[in-house]
Protein backbone atom coordinates (compact mmCIF):
# COMPACT_ATOMS: atom_id res chain seq x y z
CA UNK A 1 0.00 0.00 0.00
CA UNK A 2 1.25 3.46 -1.22
CA UNK A 3 1.22 6.01 1.55
CA UNK A 4 0.75 10.23 0.79
CA UNK A 5 2.22 12.63 2.71
CA UNK A 6 0.11 15.17 4.53
CA UNK A 7 0.23 17.46 1.53
CA UNK A 8 -2.98 15.74 0.01
CA UNK A 9 -4.93 15.40 2.87
CA UNK A 10 -8.44 15.47 2.42
CA UNK A 11 -7.81 16.31 -1.20
CA UNK A 12 -6.42 19.71 -0.32
CA UNK A 13 -2.88 20.15 -1.24
CA UNK A 14 -0.33 22.30 1.27
CA UNK A 15 1.54 24.59 -0.58
CA UNK A 16 5.22 25.09 0.33
CA UNK A 17 5.99 28.31 2.41
CA UNK A 18 6.96 30.46 -1.08
CA UNK A 19 2.67 28.91 -2.23
CA UNK A 20 1.81 30.99 1.29
CA UNK A 21 1.92 34.29 -0.12
CA UNK A 22 -0.65 33.42 -3.45
CA UNK A 23 -3.87 32.09 -2.00
CA UNK A 24 -6.78 31.56 -4.42
CA UNK A 25 -8.40 34.90 -5.25
CA UNK A 26 -4.44 36.43 -5.65
CA UNK A 27 -4.12 38.72 -8.50
CA UNK A 28 -0.35 38.31 -10.02
CA UNK A 29 1.72 39.06 -12.71
CA UNK A 30 4.33 36.69 -14.40
CA UNK A 31 5.93 35.76 -17.63
CA UNK A 32 5.19 33.24 -20.07
CA UNK A 33 7.70 32.88 -23.12
CA UNK A 34 8.98 36.12 -22.27
CA UNK A 35 5.74 38.44 -22.07
CA UNK A 36 4.70 39.67 -19.37
CA UNK A 37 1.16 38.51 -17.77
CA UNK A 38 -1.62 39.00 -15.33
CA UNK A 39 -4.26 36.85 -14.14
CA UNK A 40 -5.88 35.41 -10.41
CA UNK A 41 -4.53 32.24 -8.88
CA UNK A 42 -7.17 29.49 -8.94
CA UNK A 43 -5.67 27.02 -7.33
CA UNK A 44 -2.75 26.19 -5.49
CA UNK A 45 -0.40 23.29 -5.73
CA UNK A 46 2.55 22.17 -3.83
CA UNK A 47 5.62 24.13 -5.97
CA UNK A 48 3.09 26.29 -8.36
CA UNK A 49 -0.17 27.86 -8.98
CA UNK A 50 -2.68 27.30 -11.64
CA UNK A 51 -3.13 31.29 -13.02
CA UNK A 52 -6.47 32.36 -14.75
CA UNK A 53 -4.92 34.84 -17.20
CA UNK A 54 -6.26 38.16 -17.56
CA UNK A 55 -7.39 38.68 -21.43
CA UNK A 56 -6.27 41.60 -23.56
CA UNK A 57 -5.79 42.69 -26.68
CA UNK A 58 -2.25 41.55 -27.10
CA UNK A 59 -2.16 38.23 -25.88
CA UNK A 60 -5.67 36.27 -27.73
CA UNK A 61 -3.27 34.00 -28.98
CA UNK A 62 -2.08 33.13 -25.78
CA UNK A 63 -5.64 32.58 -24.67
CA UNK A 64 -6.53 30.59 -27.49
CA UNK A 65 -3.75 28.27 -27.08
CA UNK A 66 -3.83 27.69 -23.42
CA UNK A 67 -7.68 28.01 -22.88
CA UNK A 68 -6.98 31.13 -20.14
CA UNK A 69 -5.14 29.08 -18.45
CA UNK A 70 -1.54 27.98 -17.20
CA UNK A 71 0.83 26.76 -14.65
CA UNK A 72 3.02 28.82 -12.89
CA UNK A 73 6.14 27.94 -10.35
CA UNK A 74 5.51 30.43 -7.21
CA UNK A 75 9.23 31.87 -7.75
CA UNK A 76 7.77 33.21 -11.07
CA UNK A 77 5.35 34.94 -9.49
CA UNK A 78 4.31 38.62 -8.53
CA UNK A 79 1.64 39.99 -6.34
CA UNK A 80 -0.02 42.33 -8.09
CA UNK A 81 -1.60 45.17 -5.35
CA UNK A 82 -4.48 47.39 -6.95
Amino acid sequence: MVMFSNKYSNGQVDPSEDGKKFPIGTHVKFKVQGSSQSGIVIKQLVNSAIVDIDITKANTTLILNTKGQTVVNYHNLFVLYV
